[in-house]
């Protein structure tokens, strides 16, 4: 299950709608940092291509808003109990998610945001 920010649970499942980018990080993690700021820069057109986003922690609370309040508000951004419990061992670490649900793609390390040819290649795989 996910936290949100009021304490209430949601279930992974139901925050994938659409092509989605699930995307576990921590703040201490500086290559994690960095790709959140990469998206931020880049958010409006990843999502006119038709992403959605979803920001995956075991942070706790406190330090998961201040990111949260940084970012459009169309990411989603939620604690976990932990990514290692999720097999998560690297971070950062993406999972990308087509319209069925379905796992297309598994990150680990960094991936370029900014880069709108891997943004496209992407797409194609989720698409497919």
């Amino acid at each position: 299950m996910l936290l949100q920010n009021d304490g209430s649970s949601v279930s992974l499942n139901n925050e994938i709608n659409g092509n989605t980018v699930v995307h576990f990080y921590a703040s201490w993690c500086g290559p994690c940092r960095a790709e959140m700021a990469d998206i931020k820069n880049n958010f409006v057109s990843l999502h006119e291509k038709g992403l959605n986003f979803v920001f995956l922690t075991d942070d706790p609370q406190e330090k998961i808003t201040p990111f949260q309040n940084t970012m459009p508000p169309e990411i989603k951004f939620y604690q976990i109990e932990s990514l290692k419990g999720l097999g998560i061992y690297s971070i950062p670490t993406t999972y990308f998610y087509n319209d069925k649900k379905e796992i297309t793609k598994k990150l680990i390390g960094t991936f370029p945001w900014s880069d709108t040819k891997a943004v496209e290649e992407v797409i194609l795989q989720l698409n497919q």
